[in-house]
């Protein structure tokens, strides 16, 4: 049936508004995109060590940078005095928290990237998959290093990362001051855990504790994990990166 004359005409005035407003939408988003990137450069040059003309990365770089020397995921304060230790340029914790959202955001506006930052992973009730917004890690590793299942997953981590501590620490490839200060974050978190004597600063001593501590549980919470991963096949994407909703953290 035709719609009458006055119908007609109020449909195509609000079709060529809708039109209208998704294209000054679409205009909006390309801002902010371009805003996004001019903060990234402005932020690249105010993190700079010393003012001088050395590489100039943004902090969602040095952090991308930082998880794929390591491998593994890190807390939001290891990832600031790491990135600080590293890049030589001190990180506000509110700085963490508007990368997450701003990664968040920019996968909604579908901006094309490489790996993205994204968190650990809680499986939960009701097929809810919680974000733990404090700890990071990357898009491309398996999944099953971003799922966490228990106070057994984080306490296998914290051994797991004094490990790759001291790996880098004697990592031959690395330039001499940077082993300084893995061997540094080694002793620091060694210290955490509980595995060395105070004032101590053996690196041998402390990977081999934290080896011996690791073995026994690195099994069987690896198969949780991977186990845990057969209730979250078919994730949207997003799911899969920043969770349905935070987990609550103390």
């Amino acid at each position: 049936m035709p719609l009458p004359p006055d119908l007609h005409s109020i449909v195509s005035r609000i079709r060529r508004d809708v039109s209208a407003l998704r294209s000054a939408h679409e205009e909006q988003i390309g801002r902010l995109d371009r805003l996004s990137l001019q903060i990234e450069l402005v932020e690249g040059l105010l993190n700079a060590d010393d003012g001088r003309a050395a590489e100039r990365r943004t902090l969602r770089q040095s952090v991308l940078s930082l998880l794929g020397l390591v491998g593994l995921p890190l807390n939001s304060g290891q990832v600031a005095d790491l990135v600080e230790m590293l890049d030589g340029a001190p990180v506000r914790p509110e700085r963490l928290g508007t990368l997450a959202a701003d990664e968040r955001k920019a996968f909604d506006r579908g901006k094309r990237r490489g790996p993205w930052l994204c968190h650990v992973l809680l499986p939960g009730d009701g097929g809810d998959v919680l974000a733990v917004r404090s700890t990071w890690a990357r898009s491309d590793w398996p999944v099953e290093e971003r799922v966490s299942v228990s106070t057994q997953s984080t306490r296998v981590l914290a051994l797991r990362q004094a490990v790759r501590f001291c790996d880098l620490a004697a990592d031959p490839a690395l330039p001499e001051a940077q082993r300084k200060l893995w061997a540094k974050a080694a002793v620091e978190e060694g210290a955490f855990l509980r595995l060395l004597p105070e004032g101590s600063s053996d690196l041998a001593a402390l990977q081999q504790r934290a080896n011996e501590l690791l073995q026994p549980d690195l099994g069987s919470d690896t198969r949780a994990r991977v186990g845990a991963l057969a209730g979250l096949k078919g994730l949207d994407p997003k799911v899969a990166l920043f969770g349905t909703s935070a987990a609550s953290e103390p």
